[in-house]
């Protein structure tokens, strides 16, 4: 079963309140599907959907260093860092 959870603020001073309750519903979650027989241990994260401070690892497992050897050989200024999102 594919779950999105989506939370909704506005304040930015409230973003590590808010990322709190967020790992603490989703540790929940997943808590409560493993208990009836999911198998989450080696699943894979949406990039898209992590809450800030993922490790980088739990999104793109394997393929981390391929992509890393990507962009150090076609991005060697690392221009694609000038924007948001995860980086490399």
């Amino acid at each position: 079963m594919l779950l999105d959870v989506a939370f909704a603020w506005y304040e930015e001073s409230h973003d590590e309140a808010v990322y709190d309750v967020l790992r603490k519903s989703m540790a929940k979650l997943r808590d409560d599907a493993e208990g009836e027989g999911q198998v989450l241990e080696n699943a894979s994260l949406y990039p898209n959907l992590p809450i800030p401070n993922t490790p980088m690892a739990r999104m793109y497992r394997e393929n981390l260093g391929k992509l890393r050897l990507w962009r150090d050989k076609y991005d060697p200024k690392r221009v694609i860092d000038l924007t948001g999102g995860w980086k490399f």
